[in-house]
């Protein structure tokens, strides 16, 4: 089940995703709880999907990752809880370029 404020944190994704100048489709990301014994503390954790085939779309998903914390190789970034993911998503967003208008 997909909680509001997964909704919210997802939503955020996606505003950064276009300040990036990615589609939503090319930053597919999910939340998902983990239960696993390597990552104890952390239980929550933002993944993206698969990599983007085109070099120019990849330069870009790579500086969106960055921006949310996501080491170079790998496309999940893990949390103790949800408010630690949203604080990150805050963080890339105020750091994200922002959308031009005239």
């Amino acid at each position: 089940m997909v909680s509001s404020a997964d909704i919210a944190i997802l939503t955020k994704v996606v505003e950064i995703a276009k300040r990036f100048g990615l589609r939503a489709s090319e930053a597919d990301a999910y939340i998902k709880t983990n239960i696993d014994a390597s990552y104890p503390q952390k239980v929550f954790s933002l993944d993206f999907g698969g990599v983007p085939s085109s070099p120019e779309i990849h330069t870009k998903w790579d500086k969106m990752r960055a921006s949310l914390g996501i080491e170079e190789g790998n496309s999940v970034l893990f949390a103790a809880d949800l408010s630690e993911l949203e604080d990150a998503v805050d963080r890339s967003l105020s750091l994200a370029p922002r959308s031009r208008s005239i």
